[in-house]
């Protein structure tokens, strides 16, 4: 697998872009962005991308969430390259629905979804167990000390994200994180346990408002597969 992180505008506030690619651009690999940004303006560079004979440069896009400086570009991509569009919430026509745990290929990998609520209703990681990636789109993870207050389903991310060997997190905003992330996500969990946690479970599983779009969005599907040795459903432990 390999990652590139495309050049953004420096005028515009935007995201992170990801283009995932197969080592050796194989036709079975699906070249695929993670978030687009806010203006499109990855399209250039896309376009300049040896991403492998006879195939689109971008063939997939995954919106880690519905906010305008990740979302914002997707006509602009969708327009040039024409791919399959993925989100959690159907704020844009394009966006085909993914579920808290369902498999996805993304370059020659398999990678899989977690459902993040907490930075907005449709957040969610995409977890690579094969490499320790994690793209993390806005869910906060390095939290420094206790306070403020969070929900029960951010703590479950949280403790599901704890338990897996990560390696290398790729945010929504800032460089990679390859140094002590185990440590990080535990020392953030151990944080979140200090603090002041809300029950938003009957809010969960009657649907709500995103913060971005205005569409209701279904309960997790908690039955989904996921890859061997990882229990997403573990009980909340307040400490």
């Amino acid at each position: 697998m390999r990652v590139l992180r495309l050049r953004k505008d420096p005028a515009v506030y935007s995201s992170e872009v990801y283009l995932i690619r197969g080592d050796w651009n194989h036709l079975s690999d699906v070249n695929t962005l993670v978030d687009v940004g806010a203006n499109g303006a990855v399209v250039s560079e896309l376009l300049s991308l040896a991403t492998g004979v006879g195939k689109r440069a971008v063939q997939q896009v995954v919106l880690t969430h519905s906010h305008f400086d990740h979302s914002g570009g997707l006509d602009r991509i969708a327009e040039e390259f024409d791919p399959e569009v993925w989100a959690y919430s159907h704020h844009n026509p394009r966006c085909k629905r993914v579920r808290d745990g369902q498999s996805m290929h993304l370059g020659d990998r398999d990678f899989y979804v977690i459902y993040s609520p907490g930075h907005s209703n449709d957040s969610i990681c995409l977890y690579g167990p094969d490499d320790g990636v994690l793209f993390s789109g806005d869910t906060e993870l390095n939290l420094m000390m206790p306070g403020g207050s969070y929900s029960r389903s951010f703590v479950r991310t949280l403790e599901t994200l704890v338990a897996l060997p990560l390696k290398t997190i790729f945010p929504g905003h800032g460089d990679p994180l390859v140094e002590g992330v185990g440590d990080m996500l535990r020392r953030s969990l151990d944080n979140v346990y200090r603090s002041e946690i809300f029950d938003d479970r009957a809010a969960t599983s009657t649907g709500g408002d995103i913060s971005a779009g205005g569409s209701d969005l279904d309960a997790p599907d908690r039955s989904a597969s996921w890859p061997p040795g990882v229990a997403r459903d573990r009980h909340f432990h307040a400490r």
